[in-house]
């Protein structure tokens, strides 16, 4: 089945992304060692039960925490998977041997789109930095993928964008801007977010590797493939937003979120072991528990495929159950 732990070591970042879901960039980093033993003891507890674990490695910026390498070689040895989601500032052709010789899955770029539209939203030179990152990172045989948030200011040129990704065989990534933290720019409304999802799912289905952590994308992969409802057989697994049933956030302060942009804090791993807060939250036992839920998702034929983004709804103030506001259905 798999399990994955979103790892935001630190929020130190020399960026300032217009969309960012931080609201700082300061604040003390928990030592190797308090890490260590989460790590540890979470894969003892998790394993049995969901297999090889992934930590998606983030920040901020990951590699301005000084015990990375470290930490690295503690996920290495526990025989789990991981990745780093980065901007790409500071990966050089030597950042970029030790990742591979780390054994690093693969490296995820952020990139909004080419150089005017990035460098707008994330910083002048971050496409320059990113492109070299890229770069250094495949000649070094390690596996590399961008990711972008779509909003107002990229989307006019999301179809070229991913065109150029096709083209460069560079897996892409894409997510819903919803704003929060410093992040208060201007996003799609559900229309413009609904025509997007669909385009990249028909890209899926044409063998372009596009993926978006969003729900409503696998309604349109389904519609894509010629599905007319969820297909109710065994072995097809409950699919839609992550949050309880396959992975959850952890924060540089140990502060446990069912996603990082559900920001309900349900107990600390520096405190309380992953597990027992997994097994005891009752949110995480409302999100796993779909089929309870009294929201309108609850009576859609896509309510197990889907969902609907359940941060998109609390954030809108419609509540864990809500609407999803970008859903048109």
């Amino acid at each position: 089945m798999g399990f994955f732990i979103q790892t935001h070591l630190t929020r130190k970042c020399q960026s300032r992304c217009a969309h960012c879901y931080q609201d700082g960039w300061e604040g003390a980093d928990a030592p190797v060692s308090a890490w260590e033993s989460f790590i540890r003891q979470t894969v003892v507890d998790f394993e049995p039960h969901f297999g090889q674990l992934t930590f998606n490695v983030t920040g901020g910026d990951p590699l301005a925490y000084a015990g990375i390498w470290e930490l690295a070689e503690v996920i290495n040895s526990t025989n789990s998977r991981w990745s780093l989601l980065s901007s790409g500032a500071g990966i050089d052709r030597d950042i970029a041997a030790r990742l591979r010789g780390l054994g690093v899955e693969s490296v995820q770029i952020s990139l909004e789109g080419f150089k005017p539209v990035n460098d707008a939203i994330r910083g002048k030179g971050s496409y320059a930095r990113a492109m070299s990152a890229i770069s250094v990172l495949r000649s070094s045989g390690v596996k590399v993928s961008i990711a972008a948030t779509v909003t107002a200011v990229n989307a006019d040129e999301l179809e070229n964008f991913t065109g150029w990704a096709r083209e460069e065989n560079l897996p892409l990534g894409l997510h819903r801007h919803i704003a929060m933290g410093a992040g208060a720019m201007p996003g799609l409304s559900g229309a413009e977010w609904g025509r997007v999802v669909e385009r990249m799912a028909r890209k899926r289905v044409d063998g372009f590797m596009v993926w978006m952590n969003d729900p409503l994308f696998y309604v349109a992969l389904a519609g894509a493939r010629g599905l007319k409802e969820f297909p109710q057989k065994a072995g097809f697994a409950m699919k839609g937003c992550s949050a309880g049933v396959g992975g959850v956030t952890v924060m540089e302060d140990g502060s446990v979120y069912p996603c990082r942009k559900i920001p309900e804090t349900l107990g600390n791993v520096f405190e309380t072991s992953l597990w027992r807060i997994w097994m005891d939250s009752p949110l995480l036992w409302r999100l796993r528990r779909r089929n309870e839920s009294q929201g309108p998702c609850s009576s859609c034929r896509w309510m197990r495929l889907c969902g609907g983004c359940r941060a998109h709804a609390m954030l809108e103030g419609r509540g864990l159950d809500g609407a999803d506001p970008y859903c048109g259905n």
